[in-house]
């Protein structure tokens, strides 16, 4: 989200559209990360019920990249 545009909860929106449509595909999880200089996404994450999952954490060159998922279920 652009620097400008930040604290007006549309990460939050963003993140909950794209949870909307995987279940709707009908996906089990969804998976996203994020680094530790984004706080305020790694905390919007764990609230919205993603886990952290370190076996998803990667280097992009020398940036350290944590992954979190979010069990959506099966609804059949």
């Amino acid at each position: 989200v652009h620097p400008d545009a930040r604290g007006m909860g549309i990460g939050k929106a963003l993140t909950q559209r794209c949870v909307h449509l995987a279940e709707e595909s009908g996906r089990e999880q969804l998976i996203i990360h994020t680094t530790k200089a984004m706080e305020v996404a790694w905390a919007m994450c764990e609230r919205l019920g993603f886990r952290r999952s370190s076996n998803l954490d990667f280097m992009q060159e020398e940036l350290r990249v944590f992954g979190f998922h979010l069990d959506l279920g099966t609804t059949g």
